[in-house]
C-alpha cells in the first residue's frame, strides 16, 4: 500500500504548500488584533513578524508601518485589511 500526496503539497507535513500572499494572509488573520495593539504603539512582536513575513527591508520598515497603520484605519474588516497589505507588499 502506498499513501499518494495532492499535487503542491510538502511532503514532510502533507498539506499544500502556501504562497507567500497566503502565507501573510493568514498570519494577518490569526494576529489580526495582536497586529493592530503594535501598530497603535507603533512597535511589538507582531508587528515586526508581520513586517518579516512581507519581507519588508529595515530601511523601508517606517514608512512601511505608517501605511499599513492608514490600511488598518480605512479597512476594519480583517479580510479586507489582509488583502489590502498582502496586494501592497508581496510580489506576485
Amino acid at each position: 500500500m502506498v499513501t499518494l500526496e495532492p499535487e503542491n503539497t510538502n511532503a514532510v507535513e502533507g498539506k499544500p504548500s502556501l504562497s507567500d500572499a497566503q502565507k501573510a494572509r493568514e498570519f494577518i488573520v490569526v494576529a489580526y488584533d495582536k497586529i493592530i495593539i503594535d501598530l497603535n504603539r507603533g512597535q511589538g512582536e507582531y508587528l515586526k513578524s508581520l513586517l518579516d513575513t512581507l519581507s519588508i527591508p529595515e530601511d523601508q520598515r517606517p514608512e512601511a508601518i505608517k501605511k499599513i497603520q492608514a490600511l488598518s484605519a480605512a479597512y476594519t474588516n480583517i479580510a479586507d485589511f489582509a488583502e489590502k497589505v498582502v496586494e501592497m507588499y508581496v510580489k506576485r
